[in-house]
């Protein structure tokens, strides 16, 4: 931020690749007391107390499930609240059977109603906050940006398909697996690297070994390793699709960092991936399920150094152009300016 001044606070502190300087404050710190009070009783002495310290103009919280629990300790202050939703807090978690999910159903028309502001992190994310009675007015879309920065490596010099998530169903892993087993037996040695970690490794191994693809698991990285690993790729698939929870990617600042590697993208036309990667300009995209045009759309690029080249160069140019992080950041700041300015 250049213009606005954060203050981070939540009830407990967690690890993070980010390097953030700002001031912060945390609520006993996985005190099951403190979050007992916070999740259930909705009052807390010590939290009004670390609110009234930091004195905010307003309060921007991150994720629907969050914000349901910052929101009556703001209201009671009067401050404006900001909320940003990311994805599962619109697709998955309002139909859930949980405890977290039933509580969530019961609060979040008292978020809506008390809210400023209501950021959809994509058109897909603010559909499904529009179907959840979120009033129309209230929403605006605000991108999380990347930093920008070209690569340069020659398309020539790339090869094989790069995966980089979490391994888990949404992110489609088992599809991309099948669809290089679809390839002609000429690809059939193709290098697929895999980049994460999750609760299926080991039953996407098992896959990997049965469909005979030659699929490396790398595990975690960090950015440096993510970095490389793009560079060297000739082709990023992320088939991102709807999990039977009802998951869905709300945006995939992945399919950015592939683009500013200059990585054309494979994936499915499914939930804000659409508004991550323009169709035929900076990547493909087909029909959410049908592995075999996957598998089609995969091998078209595969056999083309020329139209990889085109769309990786047009993938890094929109980034720079539509997702810089600067300038996504200057239009959040613009959006704090409007609502300090409708609520004073």
């Amino acid at each position: 931020m250049r213009r606005w001044t954060p203050t981070l606070g939540g009830l407990s502190r967690t690890d993070a690749p980010l390097n953030v300087r700002a001031a912060s404050w945390v609520l006993g710190d996985h005190n099951p007391r403190h979050e007992f009070h916070v999740k259930f009783i909705r009052r807390s002495g010590t939290l009004d107390r670390l609110i009234r310290q930091s004195d905010p103009q307003l309060v921007h919280a991150h994720f629907g499930f969050d914000a349901t629990l910052i929101c009556p300790f703001v209201a009671r202050e009067r401050i404006p609240l900001v909320v940003t939703f990311h994805g599962y807090d619109v697709t998955s978690l309002p139909y859930e059977s949980s405890l977290a999910a039933v509580s969530y159903r019961r609060r979040i028309g008292e978020l809506f109603r008390y809210s400023s502001r209501l950021i959809a992190v994509s058109d897909f994310v603010a559909e499904k906050l529009v179907a959840l009675g979120a009033p129309p007015e209230k929403i605006a879309i605000r991108h999380i940006g990347v930093p920008s920065g070209l690569s340069s490596a020659p398309a020539s010099h790339r090869r094989g398909v790069l995966f980089v998530g979490r391994l888990v169903e949404k992110k489609g892993l088992a599809d991309l697996l099948m669809a290089v087993s679809r390839l002609p037996d000429s690809f059939h040695s193709v290098e697929v690297n895999i980049v994460g970690d999750g609760p299926l490794r080991a039953q996407m191994e098992v896959l990997a070994a049965r469909l005979g693809v030659n699929a490396t698991f790398h595990g975690s990285q960090d950015s440096a390793g993510v970095s490389r690993a793009m560079s060297e790729a000739a082709v990023f698939c992320a088939p991102s699709r709807t999990a039977r929870s009802g998951d869905s990617e709300g945006f995939g600042l992945v399919f950015l960092e592939a683009a500013l590697h200059q990585l054309p993208v494979v994936s499915y036309a499914h939930g804000g991936v659409r508004s991550a990667v323009a169709n035929g300009e900076t990547g493909i995209l087909v029909e959410e399920g049908d592995i075999r045009a996957l598998s089609e759309a995969l091998h078209r690029l595969l056999t083309d150094p020329e139209t990889r080249s085109t769309l990786g160069v047009a993938g890094a140019r929109r980034v720079v152009r539509e997702f810089e992080v600067q300038a996504q950041t200057q239009a959040l700041e613009s959006l704090y300016d409007e609502t300090v300015e409708a609520n004073a």
